[in-house]
């Protein structure tokens, strides 16, 4: 079990957008909307169609290749991470507009 700590903290500290990207990552999991007076499959597609129009009004985004996060700097980290909240508070906001409610809303 030591060896495993010790690893785990060596990652942490040699890769700090490693904890950056568990924390995204913890708050990616997917959103659950509801609209009961619209049928089931209905959700999907305005979630498809609110996040085009997310990624419209937003224009290009930070895009960096698999494997070049090591090398990024703390501030690209935090523009990724601004950006990732800017996206899904548009696509939130688009889903309301049309009448859906978070499911863990009551």
């Amino acid at each position: 079990m030591r060896i495993k700590v010790n690893h785990i903290a060596a990652v942490i500290v040699r890769r700090p957008w490693f904890v950056l990207l568990l924390l995204v990552a913890a708050g990616c999991s997917g959103t659950h909307w509801t609209n009961p007076a619209l049928p089931p499959g209905q959700a999907q597609i305005d979630e498809r169609e609110c996040r085009h129009s997310a990624e419209e009004d937003m224009g290009p985004l930070i895009y960096f290749p698999p494997g070049t996060q090591e090398y990024d700097s703390p501030m690209q980290m935090v523009d990724r991470s601004e950006q990732h909240q800017r996206f899904a508070s548009l696509v939130a906001d688009c889903m309301e507009r049309k009448g859906y409610r978070r499911g863990d809303q009551q």
